[in-house]
């Protein structure tokens, strides 16, 4: 089972469950949400507590934890030579991790999704309405990481600054 970490505030009512949270990104994620003012938990899930190859695993876990907002920072990665050897099996395997989360939130019509892939540079999925907080969180990382951010324009539409 993952592990709520404290963040203040009854400012905003909100639970996120991000996956991933051991890498690169995903504990980045967890540090910035749990320093913010708008989120009253962070549950941070590793590939510990949910496999997220496993569509069960996966549904488990977002049934135990219904969070308003779902980021997924996981990913299959190797290193410059593996993703160039190995890049149809690395596309494969983070579209199943992919689809295991989005079907897994079917039954919940109200979770903001957020997949977040990386390259070169960050590139966010948004699915459902993800507000501008939340956004702005993931832009303060990506700058932290010396990635080009993206910008969101509040019309469903990101793009890089």
């Amino acid at each position: 089972t993952p592990k709520p970490s404290s963040a203040a505030s009854d400012v905003y009512k909100r639970q996120v469950l991000v996956f991933g949270s051991g890498g690169l990104v995903g504990s980045s994620l967890i540090r910035k949400l749990n320093n913010s003012n708008n989120f009253t938990e962070v549950v941070a899930s590793t590939r510990e507590d949910t496999d997220l190859f496993s569509f069960k695993s996966t549904k488990n876990t977002i049934d135990e934890i219904k969070p308003d907002c779902l980021i997924n920072a996981a990913a299959k990665v190797g290193g410059i030579m593996a993703n160039n050897t190995y890049r149809t099996e690395f596309i494969i395997e983070n579209l199943k991790i992919n689809l295991n989360i989005l079907e897994s939130c079917i039954d919940y019509k109200n979770i903001k999704i957020i997949i977040v892939a990386m390259d070169k540079f960050i590139v966010l999925f948004k699915f459902r309405n993800v507000d501008d907080t939340i956004a702005g969180t993931i832009n303060k990382i990506a700058k932290g990481l010396v990635i080009p951010p993206v910008k969101y324009n509040n019309k469903d539409n990101w793009t890089r600054s």
